[in-house]
């Protein structure tokens, strides 16, 4: 978990006019707010967050029972000031944290104030306090338009990003397949995936060389049960040569497991 830690702690009761150990006490506390789940609380024991938090188990008592008092100089008059209670009160540890809340909301408040005053302070250095302000609607709809094809340029930039695949040509597939004594018709491959627009399944290919295993595997499956059909549709001669060609497979990968373990 993650949590937002605001900066009125360093000005809060909590570290005011404390001696200068006190400091232990906010750092535990915003290690608890770190660590707390979607409840605002805290449930792991007192031993674990000690290791956790890097503090020694007598450090980490001090911080929770000064957590745990009554503060009246508190900015959340909530269970008396307190920041922490106890979830039961039958356990020395768990605990609900009683103003994680306001603050994720007054940070919420706070963000989108500062994107406001960001977005109006660009607008006044571009010298346009409406973008739109006096557009007629045919070249409103032009730069709708404009802007749609810009935003589908960029979707499309970051999706080539994010997928690195590049189609491999039929002498690569040709060469993996004859490097693995694979019984996989490489033109066969080519055809079925360049009929598809490179997909397996619904989702675009990441990775052809896995998807040259995966029909090995099928092939074999299904020869081994009689199927007269290779995964894509593609006829299965499911003969003496397709069965050479496995058997050449698995002795093929049993010589490179052999040379692993004699490196």
């Amino acid at each position: 978990m993650y949590g937002k830690i605001h900066d009125s702690i360093f000005s809060s009761s909590l570290l005011d006019g404390k001696p200068p150990d006190q400091i232990h006490t906010a750092y535990v506390f915003m290690c608890m707010l770190t660590i707390a789940d979607a409840g605002d609380d805290v449930t792991e024991s007192r031993d674990v967050l000690a290791a956790t938090f890097r503090v020694s188990r007598e450090t980490f008592d001090r911080a929770i029972a000064e957590l745990e008092k009554p503060d009246p100089l508190s900015r959340t008059p909530e269970a008396e000031g307190r920041r922490l209670v106890r979830l039961d009160e039958r356990r020395d540890w768990g605990w609900h944290i009683v103003n994680r809340d306001r603050y994720k909301k007054l940070a919420t408040i706070e963000e989108r104030r500062e994107y406001q005053r960001n977005l109006m302070r660009d607008r006044r250095l571009r010298g346009v306090s409406n973008p739109l302000a006096g557009v007629s609607d045919v070249r409103l709809g032009s730069r709708q338009e404009a802007v749609g094809k810009r935003q589908k340029k960029d979707k499309d930039t970051v999706t080539a990003a994010r997928s690195p695949f590049a189609k491999p040509s039929l002498e690569e597939v040709t060469a993996y397949c004859r490097e693995r004594r694979s019984s996989v018709d490489p033109q066969a491959w080519m055809d079925h995936y360049e009929s598809n627009g490179w997909r397996v399944g619904r989702n675009p290919m990441k990775d052809w060389k896995a998807a040259v295993r995966t029909w090995e595997r099928d092939r074999l499956h299904q020869t081994t049960i009689g199927a007269p059909r290779g995964p894509a549709g593609v006829a299965s001669d499911g003969g003496a040569a397709l069965r050479k060609a496995q058997a050449d497979r698995l002795a093929w990968e049993r010589e490179q497991e052999a040379d692993g373990e004699g490196k």
